[in-house]
């Protein structure tokens, strides 16, 4: 227990190059915790109020001024300006964030759920897949299968519903509609391996079983995908089977209707 405890709170000097990710070093070691029955020992307060500090909020675009808003590598240091592209809204630590605010209790009424929402739209392209953030350099980045997942469940935690019911409309208070859960389908579905299996990264990678999880559990996301694949539920806030999450003390309003296959299929 000592050490997902020690980790998730202060990096050891061998592991500074793990700073930028600390959002996600806090996920993961969450999850250990209640893994190993112990979720109570995390220091709720401090943890909850220092991934407070990493939420940011900037243009969604130039054509969209309204804020989009999501979380960052890390919290304003002191006495620093509080800007730059450390300070840029990422798409895999703002699930990340998301994540580990619900598993310690955090209702996040104190979000603007609209600025979220504006986030994840503006993180779609036309294809649609996803850029892990919102600027030019982020967008010229590989598109990613399991970032479908990082999307979908992050929908879901700040709005709620399937994918499908959320995409397609307008962010509140701005232009920037979600994609239609088919585009989101669509291109996960290109980044699988016919050959051998599995997903990869993108249509031009080999399968690997972390893109294969994400690439499922982004795809049953959406009713129409999980209703022709045969879908379980998953948490949303954990990426775990109801039933495993259930019994690590993950609440049922974490639960959203996702999935992993229950069997295997010869498809993917």
């Amino acid at each position: 227990m000592a050490y997902p405890l020690r980790a998730g709170l202060s990096l050891p000097d061998a592991a500074i190059v793990f700073d930028s990710s600390r959002p996600a070093m806090m996920y993961w070691s969450l999850i250990g915790l209640h893994c190993l029955g112990r979720a109570g020992a995390a220091p709720a307060d401090a943890a909850r109020g220092w991934l407070r500090c990493c939420f940011a909020a900037v243009p969604a675009s130039e054509a969209h001024p309204e804020p989009a808003g999501g979380f960052c590598e890390c919290g304003p240091v002191a006495g620093s300006s509080g800007e730059g592209s450390w300070r840029q809204p990422q798409l895999a630590l703002t699930y990340a964030a998301l994540a580990s605010l619900l598993i310690l209790g955090d209702t996040l009424e104190w979000l603007d759920a609209d600025s979220v929402r504006r986030f994840l739209a503006r993180a779609q392209l036309s294809d649609g897949s996803m850029a892990s953030g919102l600027d030019a350099a982020q967008e010229a980045e590989p598109a990613e299968a399991g970032a479908s997942w990082w999307l979908g469940a992050s929908l879901q935690m700040v709005l709620g519903g399937d994918v499908d019911d959320l995409a397609g409309s307008a962010a509140a208070g701005g232009q920037l509609p979600i994609l239609p859960s088919h585009s989101l389908e669509n291109f996960t579905l290109l980044a699988q391996d016919l050959a051998r299996g599995g997903f990869g990264k993108n249509p031009e990678s080999g399968a690997d079983p972390l893109h294969s999880a994400y690439a499922l559990a982004g795809l049953a996301l959406c009713k129409r995908a999980r209703k022709a694949l045969g879908l379980e539920r998953v948490s949303a806030s954990t990426g775990l089977p109801a039933s495993v999450a259930m019994s690590a003390g993950i609440p049922e309003a974490h639960v959203c209707a996702a999935g992993v296959r229950r069997e295997m299929f010869a498809s993917l």
